[in-house]
């Protein structure tokens, strides 16, 4: 699967369950959310925030990539994706991606990009594989996605148990000599056809078209994927833990694959009916981790 990829150079993924300090944010965040959320029906409780851990962005963005920069450098990032599925609780106005260039030297253009919910880090996980794929853009992108657990209000479908936790990933083009070799896809699905059957005829063209046998793949699904759409495939399935909302799959796809996995198939399936496919193969060489 090395051609037409791109490799994983070093990953690092933390989860923050110890209470910090409150952060100092401003007198008008509660005056924010309850504009931002009237519009939705929803109401905001800024007491949920006393139980919460207290963790910004921007803290946690420096922490993982404190870590990752004792085992890779960031020296040659060319592309910054800062990925998230809300505002930061504490500093909704905030710059996390200029801050954090700032301090870690990073020259590069830096986005952040929303409004996906739990698919936020596959649109981004998809872009740079898109720009670093066939070679036209050199040096390494960077993917940063964050989850907030803690928020001043009730949000739907969510319970009281999610985590907060950051993944940051380091890409090259398929020139790198080590890593992960991952590769991917983004479909439409048929609305005209049964929705699992669908998406089991797409995991199956998929690997096909990768030349990946069955023998050798383990499937990581998260929460969204229909149960059923993968009851046919006859190969290990792991259920990504939901408290770590829209990481889930994407942390344990990349722990399968350091555990020595062959190959790793990550289904996630958006809630506009977008099917995303992401294929991790075995290492070439030691892939650097951060602790």
């Amino acid at each position: 699967m090395s051609s037409g990829c791109v490799h994983i150079q070093a990953y690092c993924h933390q989860t923050f369950t110890e209470r910090q300090p409150a952060p100092q944010t401003f007198s008008w965040v509660g005056e924010y959310y309850a504009g931002l959320l009237e519009p939705f029906g929803l109401t905001t409780d800024l007491s949920r925030l006393d139980d919460g851990m207290n963790n910004d962005f921007l803290s946690m963005g420096r922490s993982v990539m404190n870590a990752l920069q004792q085992e890779s450098s960031l020296e040659d990032v060319s592309l910054f994706l800062m990925a998230h599925q809300t505002p930061d609780t504490y500093f909704p106005f905030r710059s996390t991606t200029t801050r954090l260039c700032s301090e870690f030297n990073i020259t590069a253009p830096a986005i952040g990009m929303t409004e996906q919910e739990l698919t936020t880090p596959y649109v981004a996980l998809a872009a740079l594989l898109s720009a670093y794929r066939d070679g036209r853009k050199t040096g390494s992108g960077l993917l940063l996605a964050l989850d907030q657990g803690t928020l001043p209000y009730v949000r739907p479908g969510y319970s009281d148990t999610t985590i907060d936790n950051a993944l940051l990933i380091k890409v090259s083009g398929p020139s790198a000599p080590d890593g992960i070799a991952m590769n991917g896809r983004k479909v439409w699905i048929d609305p005209a056809s049964r929705k699992a059957n669908w998406i089991s005829q797409a995991i199956y063209a998929y690997l096909d078209d990768q030349r990946i046998d069955l023998k050798d793949l383990h499937v990581v699904v998260d929460e969204q994927t229909p149960s059923d759409a993968t009851t046919g495939l006859a190969v290990p399935i792991s259920h990504a833990d939901p408290r770590l909302m829209s990481v889930s799959a994407l942390s344990t796809a990349l722990e399968k694959s350091k555990q020595g996995c062959a190959h790793v198939l990550l289904v996630h399936v958006a809630k506009n009916e977008q099917l995303f496919l992401f294929s991790f193969s075995k290492l070439r060489t030691p892939m650097q981790e951060a602790a």
